[in-house]
């Protein structure tokens, strides 16, 4: 599903009763999906490099992003657009953040899991050797079930 835009459009379905509406009454709302992934914009073309290159690659910094929307993608840079490519910057990068976060806290629960499971049934000498091995530790969370 990476690299994908996807535009979902309303239709009408009588769940009850027979009512025939203008179409221009209830399409009002159409939902577009876009589906971006972990290349860089450099990899791409069109919108979607230019999406990624606006909310997914965050080792620029929101002027090196405006220099590229101007030079690459031929984007006139106006201050209310200056101000939202800032915005939308400092919003992935802190989604990005907290994603981080979330992963490195889960992690370590799933870890202390493992650790305290070994504790319970006397297999404390596995414990330095899960800590060092990753594979020894994906091996060890299947074998009891640690999720």
């Amino acid at each position: 599903m990476e690299y994908t835009i996807t535009r979902y459009k309303m239709t009408e379905e009588n769940i009850e009763g027979k009512v025939k509406a203008k179409k221009a009454n209830y399409d009002l709302l159409d939902v577009v999906m876009v589906c971006l992934g972990p290349k860089k914009y450099s990899e791409l073309t069109g919108l979607l490099g230019m999406l990624n290159l606006v909310f997914k690659d965050n080792d620029l910094t929101a002027a090196e992003k405006r220099e590229k929307l101007a030079n690459e993608f031929h984007i006139e840079i106006t201050p209310e657009l200056e101000k939202g490519v800032a915005d939308m910057c400092n919003l992935s990068a802190g989604i990005e953040r907290r994603g981080i976060e979330k992963g490195r806290v889960e992690g370590e629960n799933r870890l202390a899991r493992l650790i305290s499971h070994l504790l319970s049934i006397g297999k404390s000498d596995e414990i330095k050797a899960a800590t060092e091995s990753e594979k020894l530790r994906n091996e060890l969370y299947k074998k009891y079930g640690i999720a």
